[in-house]
């Protein structure tokens, strides 16, 4: 079997703080090991050096997608008609898992 593994990423220019994307999700189920959310929020901060987050444009992820395979086909010389399956993640959020403890 033949097989091409590619990662390439998108970072978008637009961010937001800790606190801003915290707020705009309400209904945000955390771990049990959090009190609540500026619990979670102090984690980010203290534990993780997180202060600010990139925020993308959900509207544009198949137009971005797009423009990476292709570069992707352009630099390494391959026909994209040879190409019978191209597999696809994406991440919308990440947080601790269940073992954090706080």
């Amino acid at each position: 079997m033949t097989a091409i593994t590619y990662l390439d990423t998108r970072l978008s220019d637009k961010t937001a703080s800790v606190e801003e994307i915290l707020g705009s999700v309400p209904e945000l189920v955390l771990s049990p090991g959090f009190s609540g959310q500026a619990d979670f929020g102090r984690y980010l901060h203290e534990v993780q050096g997180l202060n600010r987050i990139q925020v993308g444009d959900p509207t544009t992820i198949f137009r971005d997608a797009r423009e990476m395979v292709t570069r992707f086909f352009a630099q390494n010389r391959i026909d994209p008609s040879d190409i019978e399956y191209i597999a696809s993640c994406s991440m919308r959020w990440v947080a601790p898992g269940q073992g954090h403890q706080p």
